[in-house]
């Protein structure tokens, strides 16, 4: 008989992560737009049963979006499909090229 330490119910913890706090709404003419809210750190998580990984932000898991898609949306938004900006950090239409990619959360969602 083979004796082994079994598996908890824990979630497992695989890094911390830099990410945009990134909230995505609509505007009345209909524009596409993405607000830049924060910047948080936070430890990434992998969930048995879910696709993709996870960060707790406000007490609730929320799907971190990858670097590539960060760097989508600022592409969109220099070619003017949405709307991306921060009031907090001061970026907009006109100086997309300071603002640097990285992985996000969409707390619309």
């Amino acid at each position: 008989m083979d004796i082994k330490p079994e598996r908890d119910s824990r979630y497992r913890v695989n890094r911390s992560e830099l990410i945009w706090i990134i909230e995505e709404r609509f505007s009345q003419s209909g524009t596409h737009i993405f607000e830049i809210h924060d910047s948080i750190e936070r430890t990434v998580y992998s969930m048995e049963g879910k696709l993709g990984e996870y960060v707790v932000f406000e007490n609730k898991y929320r799907k971190l979006h990858p670097k590539s898609e960060c760097e989508q949306l600022i592409e969109k938004a220099k070619e003017e499909k949405v709307l991306l900006f921060s009031n907090w950090l001061g970026v907009h239409q006109d100086n997309l090229d300071s603002l640097k990619s990285a992985c996000f959360i969409n707390i619309s969602e």
